[in-house]
């Protein structure tokens, strides 16, 4: 299955983004228990919500968000956060408390 984590290196450490979507902390707000509920309200398919609140979407639709924001009356950065991750790197490659890439150079 494919994330939507990017990695970066720098300064010898790992970086890793991820966009996290809030709409399970939104719907929890509003008092709202059910992906169905939601669906009904806003019209959003209830696979697409779903998979907004698992945090497994790797494309975000506009009129998604626009409806989500119309919704919880909230801004794009309400619905979603940038995460950074940042793990050392040790030889190899590999970040700590991973074994290193068997194919990794050694010196």
């Amino acid at each position: 299955m494919r994330s939507n984590m990017s990695n970066r290196k720098l300064d010898g450490h790992t970086r890793s983004l991820m966009i996290r979507c809030r709409l399970l902390e939104l719907m929890g707000k509003r008092g709202i228990r059910f992906i169905s509920r939601l669906s009904d309200e806003t019209g959003i398919n209830r696979r697409t919500l779903s998979m907004l609140a698992e945090n497994r979407m790797l494309r975000y639709d506009a009129d998604v968000l626009e409806r989500l924001c119309a919704y919880f009356a909230c801004q794009p950065g309400d619905l979603l956060e940038l995460m950074e991750e940042e793990a050392p790197l040790i030889a190899g490659g590999a970040r700590e408390g991973r074994a290193p890439s068997p194919n990794a150079v050694h010196p």
